[in-house]
């Protein structure tokens, strides 16, 4: 009888556990989620494009990638902008993704230890294509480890400088601005290409310094 009426008390209680929805012992059951009932998979939150994705200039999403990429590293600094067709407004459709055209920006952390033959660790992308963010390990042959000034013009003072330089200047353009360590008096440039056409532009006065 006493053995009974342990083992009656023992399913009663298992059965209030169950009723309150707390877990029993060997019922794998997750704890409740109050924010997400049912307990469903949540899907990583996705970075967003700052702007009108369809025509973002250079500097639209910079403060935006700067903030991804002092959650990869908070030293991170930028050493590379890259826009792959370029219009003549100095804006890029990033929407489209066959067409490849895209806003590329690449950070360097100067506090991350590496290999001296490859540092490719401390490197790092976020690049605006096909509508989306992505986040890439960097490349250790793009950009040198200087940070690129705050005050650079933006990619439409650019285009208006090419403008300058060759009335007749049309088509869609590729631009990068990167640190030139070989000129003193412009460290900082605007590369700018585009068929039949390339010159570089002081990166803050938009001075073009040769052809």
């Amino acid at each position: 009888m006493k053995f009974w009426c342990a083992a009656a008390a023992l399913s009663c209680a298992a059965a209030m556990l169950l009723l309150s929805g707390l877990p029993v012992r060997g019922q794998d059951t997750p704890p409740a989620d109050p924010g997400n009932p049912g307990n469903q998979q949540k899907e990583p939150d996705k970075e967003k494009i700052e702007g009108n994705a369809k025509a973002l200039k250079a500097r639209d999403n910079l403060e935006n990638a700067r903030t991804i990429a002092k959650k990869w590293k908070e030293d991170a600094i930028l050493i590379l902008v890259m826009g792959v067709s370029v219009k003549e407004d100095g804006t890029i459709d990033v929407t489209d993704a066959e067409s490849g055209a895209y806003w590329g920006y690449w950070f360097f952390s100067p506090g991350t230890k590496t290999d001296a033959a490859d540092d490719s660790a401390a490197r790092f992308c976020v690049r605006l294509v096909g509508g989306a963010v992505e986040q890439l390990p960097g490349d250790s042959t793009f950009g040198d480890k200087v940070a690129l000034p705050n005050d650079f013009l933006d990619s439409d003072k650019v285009w208006a400088a090419a403008k300058r330089v060759d009335a007749k200047a049309e088509g869609d353009a590729m631009m990068s601005l990167i640190h030139h360590e070989e000129s003193k008096d412009h460290p900082f440039q605007w590369d700018f290409q585009r068929p039949g056409m390339t010159v570089s532009f002081d990166a803050k006065s938009g001075t073009p310094l040769g052809q």
